[in-house]
């Protein structure tokens, strides 16, 4: 039996036939050095405060997401407004928060709003 492995081995190197022999796999992966810093948790672009001010001379409150949305009011700097959920990214990739300032509901830009300092 010995001699038929033998003579099968050297007919199939005859051949070019090359037989995969099974590797062992170290117990532990080798450690990888970096000089960079891990990566942390990055901060939520969608977290909001409750209570926002607009920090920019006027903001447009929209009817909905997106430039292409109507205006349905303007802001004026200082005026307070409610977050109503965590800010969206639009099918255009704005990000946009929903927002309701004494009953005059939409949605604004958040980078023209400020946490509210007490």
């Amino acid at each position: 039996m010995k001699k038929f492995i033998i003579v099968l081995a050297l007919a199939s190197l005859a051949c070019g036939a090359v037989a995969e022999l099974p590797t062992a796999t170290p117990a532990h992966p080798p450690a990888v050095e970096t000089s960079a810093p891990l990566p942390t948790a990055a901060p939520s672009l969608t977290a909001a405060p409750n209570r926002l001010v607009v920090c920019a001379d006027t903001l447009n409150v929209r009817a909905c997401p997106s430039l292409a949305c109507g205006v349905l009011a303007r802001l004026e700097r200082g005026t307070q407004v409610q977050a109503l959920r965590a800010a969206i990214v639009s099918d255009d990739m704005e990000l946009w928060q929903e927002i309701d300032a004494d009953g005059i509901g939409g949605f604004v830009d958040p980078k023209y709003l400020c946490e509210v300092v007490e």
